[in-house]
């Protein structure tokens, strides 16, 4: 029950951070009032504590709006298990990982779009090796391809357990997709996988197939802390 009550520290919205990365880029007397307009409703958002009144207030914004914010990669999560709503900027890059972060200083880790850590939210995936996933999709699968992924997590007593689960990759074609404003045609791809012959998770990724950017996608992170539905405003550098 903690670890679910600590997923609820992970409803930070387009918040402190966000206003201090606007601010940041200019004195209050140069700030545009496209600027002003910004960062009073990123300060609107913080106050409300439904977190559907927060998706809407993000989704009412512009797409030129919240880009306004910089250039720095920014993606928002919906934390399904918590009814959180976040938004995360990149604080690193580190070889093929790019590291976001909330305000409040949770952290997610991905790897071409692809979820491989997480710190915390309470009921954390400690790493993940998703190499072949990573691998098919970046090279364009077709049809359903089999993989393997290993998670790592920690018990009670911080020792690493870890589980490989065997998946099933499959392309189910192009869709239209509407994410923050902005529409797309992505390939949608459906990675089934199972632990001990049991399915346990199915996770869903819409991927540019020009570009191979994930622009979407709902990821599973834990048995606590269920899937994170991610959509990403810009994208990493990895």
């Amino acid at each position: 029950m903690g670890e679910v009550l600590a997923l609820r520290g992970f409803s930070v919205f387009i918040g402190a951070f966000a206003a201090l990365a606007i601010a940041g880029c200019s004195s209050d007397k140069n700030k545009t009032p496209l600027q002003d307009t910004l960062i009073g409703a990123i300060r609107s958002i913080g106050k409300k504590p439904d977190t559907q009144a927060n998706r809407r207030a993000v989704e009412a914004l512009t797409r030129e709006e919240l880009t306004g914010v910089g250039t720095n990669p920014t993606i928002l999560v919906d934390v399904e298990a918590a009814d959180a709503y976040a938004s995360l900027f990149q604080i690193s890059l580190n070889g093929q990982h790019d590291i976001f972060m909330t305000a409040d200083r949770i952290t997610m880790t991905f790897s071409k779009g692809l979820l491989t850590a997480t710190r915390g939210i309470g009921a954390d995936l400690y790493t993940a090796d998703i190499s072949q996933t990573r691998a098919a999709i970046q090279g364009g699968a077709s049809g359903v391809v089999a993989t393997t992924r290993v998670h790592k997590s920690l018990s009670g007593d911080n020792q690493v357990i870890a589980t490989r689960y065997e998946c099933s990759l499959a392309d189910q074609g192009i869709e239209r997709i509407v994410s923050i404003h902005k529409a797309f045609r992505l390939r949608r791809y459906v990675e089934t996988c199972r632990f001990e012959g049991d399915e346990v998770f199915a996770n869903t990724y819409w991927v540019d197939p020009a570009t191979r950017v994930m622009w979407k996608s709902r990821q599973w992170v834990s048995p606590l802390a269920g899937y994170f539905g991610i959509d990403v405003l810009i994208p990493g550098k990895s």
